[in-house]
């Protein structure tokens, strides 16, 4: 199990951390304070979230109470004071999923654990997430994301994609879909929306890929928020086995959150200097951005053999392995855009369908 540990109050966090870590009860734990607690929550995705608090009527902890239950899968357990029934209720109206008196920590967490593990026994895992960015212009990142989201239908019936590059989504064009709403519309009513709502933001495509489209218009793109993103993204995990997301050129803090969230972030690169630049570029802001390296996997889209630029020194310029090298080939892929069909269900046998199909069947092995 993974733990997050939020607190203020140091002594109660060395408490808190010093009972876990002698239970030997977690495999990984994290240790933040209130104003970090969302986005650490949101890179881990632990199985218990322990809060403690040295007043019972804190706001700020009750609003992170609030914040944290719109992102996490994970349950939420409070610790503080003793409190009378009317503080206790208020939490528990709030989702938190147990309130544990901090004078007997010790004997009272082994009862959330057990109650824990009675009510999930095999535990509940989120739908994965594929983020899909691109190098600069070019790089076929729209049309990848398309055909990772299809070789994901054909393992696992329940696929959303979703477009997050706002400004000049075309992943409703590719597929020939006329979508009614879009994410902005989601956003723009997150604090109302549920399962029908969100069903009504989606368009089916006939391979049966839900599709969630870019906003319409540019005056829209404003009402697309990281909040919006955190609740759209915690709903469609809890309803899908995969998420894939075409980010296109991640810089903007709504990206961010995305990024953090993945299981795997797809790198899109074509073999250029250009390319190359902006690709070590790119992997310097997820660094920088905390997203985990150790789940990027560059893919070189658009190769051919008398390329100026080698693989090796695309390895080299990057610092990592290349995940797969796709070949270029514009008479099936224009053809397959052009018919509205994904290339990996329009032409299966050509070489393309059959190098994203090896890398979608690597990556699902590695999440």
């Amino acid at each position: 199990m993974r733990f997050t540990i939020v607190s203020e109050d140091e002594a109660m966090k060395t408490k808190i951390v010093d009972s876990v870590q002698r239970m030997r009860l977690c495999e990984k734990l994290d240790v933040t304070d209130f104003e970090r607690a969302v986005d650490s929550v949101i890179r881990t995705q632990p199985t218990l979230i322990l809060i403690g608090l040295q007043d019972e009527t804190c706001p700020r902890c009750h609003r992170l109470v609030r914040e944290i239950q719109e992102i996490a899968f994970g349950r939420i357990v409070v610790v503080g004071p003793a409190v009378e029934a009317k503080a206790l209720l208020l939490f528990l109206q709030e989702g938190v999923f147990q309130y544990v008196d901090q004078a007997d920590f010790d004997s009272s967490f082994r009862i959330v654990l057990d109650r824990l593990r009675k009510e999930q026994p095999n535990g509940f895992k989120p739908a994965s997430i594929c983020a899909v960015m691109g190098a600069g212009g070019g790089c076929g990142t729209s049309t990848l994301a398309v055909n990772i989201a299809s070789a994901l239908k054909q393992e696992k019936p329940d696929v959303v994609l979703m477009d997050l590059n706002l400004e000049s989504g075309d992943l409703t064009a590719l597929l020939h879909l006329r979508p009614p709403h879009s994410i902005s519309d989601f956003c723009r009513n997150v604090a109302r929306m549920d399962e029908s709502m969100l069903e009504s933001c989606m368009v089916t495509h006939p391979s049966g890929i839900q599709v969630i489209a870019a906003p319409l218009a540019i005056d829209q793109v404003r009402d697309v928020t990281p909040r919006g993103l955190r609740r759209l993204l915690h709903m469609v995990q809890s309803q899908f086995a995969h998420v894939v997301i075409d980010i296109g050129r991640p810089f903007r803090q709504e990206d961010t959150v995305v990024l953090q969230q993945a299981d795997t972030v797809v790198l899109t690169l074509r073999p250029d200097v250009s390319s190359l630049r902006n690709a070590r570029r790119a992997i310097d802001f997820l660094d920088q951005a905390e997203v985990g390296l150790e789940k990027v996997r560059p893919v070189v889209n658009r190769y051919r053999s008398s390329n100026a630029v080698s693989l090796g020194d695309i390895r080299n310029a990057l610092g990592m392995e290349i995940a797969q090298v796709i070949p270029e080939d514009p008479r099936r892929v224009n053809a397959s855009s052009d018919s509205g069909v994904p290339v990996l269900l329009h032409k299966p046998r050509c070489v393309v369908s059959k190098r994203i199909r090896s890398f979608v069947n690597e990556m699902s092995t590695s999440i």
